[in-house]
């Protein structure tokens, strides 16, 4: 299934990459910036947004724009004229019938399958009184003038009688539009399918609430204000500021619309009021509603939130109230930014409030008075008209309620796709059950209380878009009962509250007073109660916990001199001592402490300690009734240690009944026995020396030398040692303890060394005479042990160690890492080894000639 998934996927993005530009794919940037009504360009990319620049005209309340796909200017229009990105009129762009006091300002929409067609639709409104007037479409081409634009063709009256309004949202194949228009003295909405061949017949539906033109008489008019798509389409929202001009008059209908159709249904929601408003917006996530209501009994208009999740509840005012020494005039439009925030027209003032939090309810969703700077630009009675749901284009918009109750069935829907390749995925996240699932909607059964989580992944010709609704599924009877306690004393009651419902049952008996009396009880006991409100119903299982009295006993050893704590108070003499507590719930509890004197333990000890210095040869045993418990301070438990150094060593000895007592223990340093001798002592060859070593030790002592070789005698303190090579002596010396120390001595034998020569220069230039340098040796010398030349700053040149005289790499060519190096002085030491094992050192310097 994935596989087949990512080659569709794969087809439609080749498909979408022929279309680059086309307004089959849109991006969310074509409305980035706005040109407002006072003379102003209002740019999102910008955070926060912010005036950036002038337009070339000024505007009562109708603007419209669109942006390229990164959000820069492409069209706009005041109502009068269509202008370019260079603020420059349209060739052809000056509508003839001109005017800019429409409440939806108009509307430009791209041309589906095109990458230069753009179609203009402005409800023409020339008089503050908004009589009955004309729709006008115009068809702009910008590959025209040098890709600036011109309107091509003569602007079309596409409905006469047209109220202000106009809407527009996508048709479910995911390319055309649908274009609504509303006429202004009855019920007809109009709807056209703007598609690659242009615009299509016009499709009514006569539906909701009438209203009426300008009526000179009663000086009302009901064909003016907004009407706006829920982000998803699905929806029309439309608000009449004075509907047949009656005290009582309709303030707003919310109308389901058929996005494959065209059609409109019944109003699903509609508010009475005295009064009305002409701003009108849907929240972001399409959960709440937002419109200004001018009360005719009020002196300032205000700003409500109706919750579109609980339609039964009032409206709640937004703006509690005018800052002091203010006016506001929120009679004006409203529009949602790219940012997700709502923005309020406020006439003729030098700036927008601000719902920063639309999706919220009110409270939480804020108003920022003065919320944004327009200045030097102001703002006037319109806002622009933008498609619905345009910040998020190919979103599936998933939707529906948010809280739900675990006896509850209820649908969730996306908005309706028939675009070709075009399909939603859901994935349901919960304990409950999906019941129904097709392309447009799904359908959970709730039975499990929790948080649930629904997303719908839509994926389309364009992009994959998916939405995340959260779920919180509440136990309708959590709080339909309570016990006045769960666990009891012996002998005692309790009552039972339950809210009033249909049905009530205790065990299957049937009662009807919200409270209910349980008990007396001797022992734990449980109940099944039975609740339902008519719709929902569940059976919960009661649970009584019944306590008896309850005594706990412990006893305490007193130590001589000391108190014990008992119930909170010193005790120094032994006995019996019960206290009575309340207990939980008012159960008595009774603590019984027995007081009995403890004895010190008798332990004997055998302490045996090292004689010998560095020795861990000591001993400690411990001896006593084997029920005692022995814990030396490093956490041993064995009452007899051993492999014991010098030290400090405590023990404290625990026995039932008794007292615990520490016992320390110090294992001395033994006297310290030490012997030292020269490291080394030079002699001439049949010359002698007496060995003298220092000793610190108990007497009597004795006296080992090894090896005999040379020496006077073994066994005594000072030897005479006359060795004819170069021999280590070593001395053992013993105390009268038994302690032994060693160390050694090397007797040195100097010779003279005969027929060795190391010559002081050499020619290395390749001649065959004298070319190399090296060690010359008679018949006493048995190998070079180390031989080094360096240079005058110590850098090592050449060297051999472990070889015969006589051996090639022993003999310098003058070359340091393959390089001749250059004539002078040079540094050279060496370790020759004798025949007889003797090595002498000698060191000079060696020239180095060319």
């Amino acid at each position: 299934m994935y596989y087949l998934r990512f080659i569709l996927i794969f087809i439609l993005l080749i498909e979408c990459l022929g279309t680059e530009g086309n307004a089959q794919c849109l991006t969310g940037h074509e409305q980035d910036q706005w040109y407002i009504t006072g003379n102003g360009i209002l740019d999102f990319r910008l955070t926060p947004p912010k005036v950036t620049g002038s337009t070339m005209f000024s505007s009562y309340e109708l603007t419209a724009q669109w942006c390229d796909n990164q959000g820069n200017i492409l069209l706009y229009t005041n109502g009068y004229r269509i202008f370019n990105k260079k603020d420059q009129t349209l060739p052809n762009g000056k509508i003839s019938s001109g005017f800019s006091a429409s409440s939806t300002h108009g509307l430009i929409l791209p041309r589906p399958g095109s990458d230069s067609l753009f179609d203009v639709f402005i409800p023409e409104s020339t008089d503050s009184h908004d009589s009955l007037k004309t729709l006008w479409h115009v068809v702009v081409d910008l590959s025209l003038d040098g890709g600036l634009g011109a309107v091509v063709g003569q602007q079309e009256a596409i409905y006469k009688g047209t109220s202000e309004r106009v809407a527009a949202t996508q048709h479910c194949n995911g390319s055309d539009w649908w274009v609504i228009g509303r006429a202004a003295d009855n019920n007809r909405f109009i709807s056209w399918q703007l598609s690659p061949s242009g615009l299509g017949v016009p499709i009514y539906s006569d539906v909701g609430n009438s209203t009426s033109p300008y009526n000179p008489t009663l000086g009302c008019s009901a064909s003016t204000g907004q009407m706006t798509f829920s982000p998803d389409g699905n929806r029309l929202a439309i608000i009449y500021p004075q509907s047949n001009c009656q005290n009582d008059s309709i303030a707003l209908n919310i109308l389901p619309f058929d996005n494959g159709s065209g059609m409109f249904s019944v109003p699903t929601f509609t508010l009475v009021s005295k009064g009305g408003g002409a701003g009108i917006q849907y929240s972001p996530d399409g959960t709440k509603l937002y419109f200004n209501w001018i009360n005719l009994s009020a002196v300032k208009p205000r700003l409500y939130q109706q919750d579109l999740l609980d339609p039964a509840s009032p409206p709640v005012r937004v703006l509690p109230q005018y800052p002091p020494g203010e006016t506001i005039n929120i009679g004006g439009r409203m529009a949602t930014g790219p940012d997700g925030r709502i923005y309020v027209s406020d006439y003729p003032k030098e700036w927008y409030h601000v719902i920063p939090d639309p999706n919220e309810k009110a409270p939480a969703c804020g108003f920022l008075w003065k919320g944004l700077d327009l200045s030097p630009a102001t703002g006037g009675y319109g806002m622009p008209t933008i498609p619905a749901g345009y910040w998020r284009p190919n979103a599936p918009w998933l939707s529906g309620q948010r809280r739900a109750r675990s006896c509850e069935q209820w649908t969730y829907t996306v908005s309706h796709t028939c675009a070709p390749g075009t399909y939603t995925e859901w994935a349901y996240h919960g304990a409950n059950t999906v019941t129904f699932s097709d392309q447009d909607s799904l359908v959970l059964d709730f039975h499990t209380p929790g948080r649930d989580t629904l997303i719908a992944t839509r994926f389309s010709l364009c992009d994959t878009v998916s939405d995340t609704l959260v779920i919180v599924v509440d136990d309708p009877f959590t709080k339909a009962w309570d016990l006045e306690e769960s666990t009891l004393c012996a002998g005692a009651s309790t009552r039972l509250f339950t809210a009033s419902l249909p049905l009530r049952e205790l065990n299957g008996t049937p009662f009807t007073s919200d409270t209910l009396t349980l008990g007396p009880f001797a022992a734990d006991s449980c109940f099944a109660l039975r609740l339902s409100d008519g719709v929902c119903d569940t059976t919960v299982t009661l649970c009584l916990t019944v306590l008896p009295a309850i005594q706990t006993t412990d006893t305490l050893t007193l130590c001589p001199g000391v108190v014990v704590p008992v119930h909170g108070q010193p005790v120094s003499q032994p006995g019996v001592y019960p206290l009575v507590l309340p207990g939980q719930n008012g159960c008595d509890s009774t603590s019984v402490i027995t007081v009995i004197r403890g004895d010190v333990p008798q332990v004997e000890t055998d302490v045996i300690s090292s004689l010998c210095p560095d020795d861990d040869d000591g001993e400690i045993t411990l001896i006593g009734d084997p029920a005692l418990t022995w814990t030396w301070a490093d956490g041993s438990t064995d009452p007899q240690r051993g492999h014991m150094a010098p030290g400090v060593y405590s023990v404290t000895v625990s026995g039932v009944g008794q007292c615990d007592t520490i016992l320390e223990f110090t294992l001395p340093v033994p006297e310290d026995l030490s012997l030292i001798l020269p490291g080394s002592v030079s002699i001439h060859a049949g010359a002698s020396t007496t060995l003298v070593p220092q000793v610190n030790g108990i007497a009597p002592l004795t006296w080992a030398w090894l090896p005999v070789n040379g020496l006077s005698c073994t066994d005594c303190e000072r030897p005479v040692a006359s060795p004819t090579a170069t021999t280590t002596y070593t001395l053992t010396l013993t105390d009268s303890r038994g302690c032994t120390a060693s160390a050694q001595v090397t007797v040195i034998v100097d010779r003279p060394v005969t027929g060795i020569y190391f010559p002081t220069a050499f020619s290395p230039n390749a001649d065959g005479i004298n070319d190399t340098w090296s060690v010359l040796a008679g018949e006493d010398v048995a190998g070079i042990e180390l031989l080094e030349i360096f240079d005058r700053w110590g850098g090592l040149l050449h060297r051999c160690a472990d070889l015969p005289l006589d051996h090639p790499h022993c003999a310098w060519d003058g070359t340091s890492n393959g390089q001749h190096v250059d004539p002078g002085m040079y540094l050279w030491q060496a370790r020759i080894l004798l025949t007889d094992g003797t090595v002498v050192q000698r060191q000079g310097e060696v020239e180095v000639v060319k």
